[in-house]
C-alpha cells in the first residue's frame, strides 16, 4: 500500500456500516482499518473529528492517513479490539451491560466538555453551516420528514406511520426548546460501540458529531434492541445513569418512535450493497407492532 510503502499481508472486508466500505488490513504485522466512501464529505468529516477529538481521553481510533483528495476518498485508522455491542449483546451478563453503559455515558460526558456549536444537527465540523440547523426541533422534524419520504418511496410500510409521528412533534416544542447544541456521539449504539472482554473497547465511525439532545443515542439503541428481540436491560441501566426525569423519559419515547419510522424507511434501501436485502413479512409486522406499542404508550398519557 502506497501510504505504508509496503504491501498488505491480508485484506478483509468487514460487514459493518451501511454507507462506507470498511476493510481490515494487516501491514508488517500491524492491523489497520481502511474506510472508503462514495462521499468526500464523510471522509472530510471523519478526518476533522478524529483530529479534533484526539488527545482528550476518548477511546477512538488514531488517524493514520487521510486520502480526502483520492478517488474514491478514504482514510486509514488504527484498529481497535472488540466487536459491535449488538453482535455480543446476548452473551453479556447484567454486570457487563451496566459496566459498558457507564463507560459509554462517561465517554459522552467527556465529549460534552467540548464547546457547543452555533447550531444543531449532524455536523462535519464546527464550521459546517450546510448541515447546521437553527433549533433541535428542526433537526427532529427533518429526521421525521426524511423517514416519511423513504417510506413513501420504498412502498413497504403505510406512509401514515410517519404522518402520525410528525403530528406528535408540536406537543414537544417546549421540551425541545430547552435543548442546547452540546456534542454527543449519536451512533454509539448497538453498532460502533466496540466491546472487548465485557468492557468498552472503543467508539468508531465518526463521519460527523451530532449537537443537541443526547437522548437520541439511547432511543436509537432502544429501537435497535427492540427490533433484534433483545432485552432492554442495557437501556434501563442507561436511563438510570442519566437520571432521567419525567419530561426526558417522555422525550425518549418520542425519539424511539421516530427511530421506528427511521427503521421502516430503511427497509428496501440498498445503501452500499449491490441490491437491497429482501424484507421478510415477519420483520414488517414486528416494526408495525413496535410502532403501535410505542405510539399507544404516548397517546395514553
Amino acid at each position: 500500500m502506497d501510504c505504508f510503502h509496503a504491501g498488505a499481508r491480508s485484506v478483509t472486508r468487514l460487514k459493518t456500516g451501511i454507507c462506507n466500505y470498511v476493510y481490515a488490513v494487516v501491514v508488517e504485522g500491524v492491523k489497520y482499518v481502511i474506510r472508503i466512501s462514495d462521499s468526500r464529505e464523510s471522509v472530510v468529516g471523519s478526518t476533522y473529528w478524529l483530529k479534533r477529538l484526539s488527545g482528550i481521553g476518548l477511546p477512538i481510533p488514531e488517524l493514520i492517513f487521510e486520502g480526502v483528495d483520492f478517488s474514491p476518498p478514504y482514510i486509514v485508522i488504527s484498529h481497535l479490539e472488540g466487536m459491535d455491542l449488538g453482535l455480543v449483546y446476548g452473551s453479556l451478563t447484567g454486570e457487563d451491560k451496566r459496566r459498558i453503559c457507564r463507560e459509554v455515558v462517561k465517554v459522552q460526558d467527556v465529549l460534552a466538555t467540548l464547546p457547543p456549536a452555533e447550531g444543531y444537527g449532524y455536523l462535519r465540523s464546527y464550521e459546517d453551516r450546510e448541515n447546521m440547523r437553527g433549533s433541535w426541533m428542526e433537526v427532529v422534524a427533518a429526521h421525521a420528514r426524511r423517514s416519511a419520504l423513504r417510506i413513501a418511496d420504498n412502498g413497504i410500510f403505510d406512509p401514515s406511520y410517519a404522518v402520525r409521528v410528525e403530528e406528535l412533534l408540536p406537543a414537544y416544542a417546549d421540551y425541545m426548546g430547552t435543548i442546547r447544541p452540546i456534542p454527543f456521539f449519536d451512533d454509539a449504539t448497538t453498532k460502533n460501540v466496540l466491546v472487548h472482554d465485557g468492557r468498552l473497547g472503543g467508539i468508531v465511525d465518526l463521519d460527523w458529531i451530532c449537537f443537541g439532545d443526547r437522548l437520541y443515542t439511547i432511543a436509537l439503541t432502544r429501537m435497535s434492541l427492540l427490533e433484534s428481540g433483545n432485552d432492554l436491560e442495557y437501556i434501563d441501566f442507561w436511563a438510570e445513569a442519566e437520571s432521567l426525569d419525567h419530561a426526558r423519559r417522555e422525550a425518549l419515547d418520542l425519539y424511539t418512535l421516530l427511530f421506528c419510522i427511521d427503521f421502516m424507511g430503511e427497509k428496501g434501501m440498498k445503501f452500499n450493497k449491490a441490491a437491497a436485502d429482501p424484507v421478510p413479512e415477519r420483520l414488517v409486522r414486528l416494526d408495525e407492532g413496535i410502532f403501535e406499542s410505542l405510539y399507544g404508550a404516548i397517546e395514553r398519557r
